[in-house]
Order: C-alpha cells, then sequence, then structure tokens
C-alpha cells in the first residue's frame, strides 16, 4: 500500500511537472539579412522552412510600435505623416475592421485587404500597415518570386500561410541619432588610431566565411551560427575599438540599450497574451545581445536558435575581436 501510495505521488508529480513545461513561454529567434541581392535571392528558403516547421502562435518583427510616436517619428518619419494624414482623411469603420479581424485570410478581396492597410496606417501600425499592404498587393497567395527582404519572405508569408490577421511589432528607435552620431564619431577616430583597420579585418572575415555558405543559398543558416552572430554584435556595438575610444563606447551602450528594450517590448506582449510560442523576426546583429538580455532578466521565457537551445555558456564577444 505503501510502495502504492509512492507511486501515485511520483505520477503526479511528473504529470504537473510536464504541464508546467507544456505552458513555458518561449521565443525562436531568427537572425536575417534584412535585403539581400537578386544573387542571393532564394537565401531565405531555409530560414523560412525552419519557421513554418517552429508553427509559431505569434510573430514579431523588427519595426516600431504603434505608441511608440518617437521612434516612428525618428525612423520613420514619412510613414508618422502619411499615418497623421490617414487619421484625418480616412473614415474609420469600426465594425469593419474588428469584423475583418476575425475573418479568415481566404474570405477576404482586395478591398478588404486595402481597407486593413489603411486602418492599421491610420492607427500608426507600421508593421500591420505594411502586412495588408503585402496581402492587398499579392494576395494571400503570394509573389511570384522572392522578395529578397525578412518580411515578404518568412515574416509576411509565414503569416498569411498560419491566417493570422495580426504581427506584434518589438523595435525601439529612441536612441537613433545618438547612435548614428557616436557610428560617425567612431570611424573618424578609427582613421587616426587604427581601430578601422580591425574592423576591416573584422568585416573581411565575415565576407570570406559567407562566401561558400552564400554560394549554395545557406547564407541565412551562415548569419544564425555562433561565431557570426558575435562578430555583427561586436562591429556594432564598436567592441573592436580601444577603451579610449569614447564615442564608441557611448555607441556600444546605445546598441545594448536598444537591444535591451527590444527584448522587453517582446516580454511584455508576451506575457500579455496566451501565445507559448513566439517567433523573433529581426536582423542577426541583434540575437548575441537580445539572448543576453534574455537569458539574464527574463530566465522564465525560454529562448530557441535555429541550431537549438541556447547553451549555457556563451563565447567573450571582446575574444572574438582579438582573433
Amino acid at each position: 500500500m505503501k510502495n502504492a501510495i509512492i507511486t501515485f505521488i511520483l505520477f503526479v508529480f511528473t504529470i504537473t511537472l510536464i504541464n508546467a513545461q507544456d505552458n513555458t513561454k518561449e521565443v525562436f529567434i531568427i537572425g536575417t539579412m534584412h535585403s539581400v541581392s537578386k544573387f542571393l535571392k532564394n537565401s531565405y528558403k531555409p530560414l523560412y522552412k525552419k519557421a513554418s516547421e517552429y508553427s509559431p502562435d505569434a510573430i514579431y518583427v523588427e519595426t516600431q510600435r504603434a505608441e511608440d510616436s518617437l521612434s516612428v517619428a525618428l525612423y520613420r518619419p514619412w510613414f508618422l505623416e502619411y499615418s497623421d494624414s490617414m487619421a484625418l482623411a480616412f473614415p474609420m469603420d469600426d465594425e469593419r475592421f474588428l469584423r475583418l479581424s476575425v475573418t479568415d485570410l481566404q474570405a477576404m478581396d482586395v478591398e478588404d485587404f486595402r481597407f486593413m492597410a489603411k486602418s492599421y496606417a491610420a492607427k500608426r501600425d507600421y508593421a500591420n500597415y505594411s502586412y495588408f499592404y503585402y496581402l492587398f498587393k499579392y494576395g494571400v497567395g503570394g509573389p511570384d518570386k522572392p522578395s529578397r527582404n525578412e518580411n515578404g519572405d518568412i515574416s509576411h508569408k509565414l503569416a498569411t500561410q498560419l491566417n493570422m490577421k495580426y504581427i506584434f511589432s518589438m523595435d525601439d528607435q529612441t536612441e537613433y541619432r545618438e547612435y548614428h552620431k557616436a557610428w560617425q564619431e567612431c570611424a573618424r577616430m578609427g582613421a587616426e588610431n587604427g581601430d578601422n583597420k580591425k574592423l576591416k579585418k573584422l568585416l573581411r572575415r565575415d565576407f570570406l566565411c559567407s562566401m561558400f555558405p552564400s554560394l549554395f543559398g545557406r547564407l541565412g543558416h551562415f548569419v544564425n551560427r555562433g561565431k557570426a552572430g558575435e562578430r555583427m554584435h561586436i562591429i556594432n556595438s564598436f567592441q573592436y575599438a580601444g577603451e579610449d575610444c569614447q564615442p564608441c563606447r557611448d555607441g556600444e551602450k546605445y546598441w545594448d540599450n536598444r537591444n535591451a528594450r527590444m527584448v522587453a517590448n517582446i516580454v511584455e506582449q508576451v506575457r500579455e497574451n496566451e501565445h507559448r510560442k513566439n517567433l523573433v523576426v529581426v536582423g542577426a546583429g541583434h540575437v548575441y545581445g537580445m539572448v543576453r538580455e534574455f537569458k539574464e532578466k527574463y530566465p522564465d521565457i525560454k529562448v530557441k536558435l535555429i541550431d537549438g537551445d541556447v547553451p549555457e555558456t556563451t563565447t567573450n564577444p571582446a575574444a572574438v575581436a582579438k582573433n
């Protein structure tokens, strides 16, 4: 009898543990090249296959959130102006908007897609404006040729396949001007103190390492490898530069700040919604810093990468910069 009770308790504990694991929210981060040349037009196919196999409940893209007017104004001022004009000129039909928000994409026509695109433009939501404009332009069948960018070849294409009516934004550009000013000053000082030679060495190594994968349509996989991601993080955060370059250290701070805010934006929305499996499509240079943010600040959210789960330890980027 005692053994039976112990067995039953262990069984219940095991089931509870399995259910807890099944309910753990996770993010699957795919690093991208943003856009590619026509010679590399098929580079996104392997990444799309990975994303499709993951079959996410929600998709997050590298665009500014509608409520973040400062980031929109700094990064996409034209869209801010367009949004304001649409808000004034476009007669918003809330009833139709809500109805179409739960209607299957297959049941919508081109005028429905046009209406949703204009509605999201008026709401200052660039991610969903561009998604429904994509549907308006190409329909649910998508374009005949690769779009050669991350949205057309991954996020919009997959969202259509999964009958999604909404895509989540997570970018933050509130220090856009400060970062680019630091970048310019870092480059100016680097020409004088030799840091630009270190940068050229990193860029050359990255180019040479990417040549073979590019020839065989594997560039997407290449940029998601650990070493490639670390190199891009070093370049974007100016870690190749010496400690005496203050603009470079400022630029590193702004880059890390942006990664931190992007992750915070993701976490906030993941926790607000019931979605368990969340796909994040973001420039590959952000992946290293974002993974570090998740591991240090949000350990309750599981992080997955192209080559599997995140390892327990990561390489010190400073060591990569010196090699």
